[in-house]
């Protein structure tokens, strides 16, 4: 309901939660819900998700599509994608997904 009351009242975030989330301190990621954070990506749950177990794997590079990161920022995502999938398997094993 705080999402859908901030909207109807016009309230803008300041700043940029992609940015600003991540550069707060380890001990207030878990109220941001930010399951994992390096220096090139992060994970983070979503705050208010459409389906079960929903999250977003992010680059903290600010780029309008994940082919424009640079090499090294991309693999880090990459990586941070493949074992977030895999732990999101193992945690949550969702009925209905053709991975094993």
């Amino acid at each position: 309901m705080s999402y859908i009351l901030a909207e109807a009242s016009g309230q803008e975030p300041a700043g940029c939660i992609f940015c600003d989330l991540p550069a707060r301190s380890a001990e207030q990621h878990r109220e941001d819900l930010i399951l994992s954070c390096g220096a090139r990506a992060f994970v983070i749950m979503n705050r208010f998700p459409y389906n079960n177990a929903h999250l977003m794997v992010v680059p903290r590079q600010h780029q309008p599509d994940p082919s424009c990161l640079d090499e090294l920022s991309y693999r880090v995502l990459a990586e941070l994608l493949r074992r977030t999938t895999a732990a999101l398997q193992q945690a949550v094993k969702p009925h209905g997904s053709t991975w094993v």
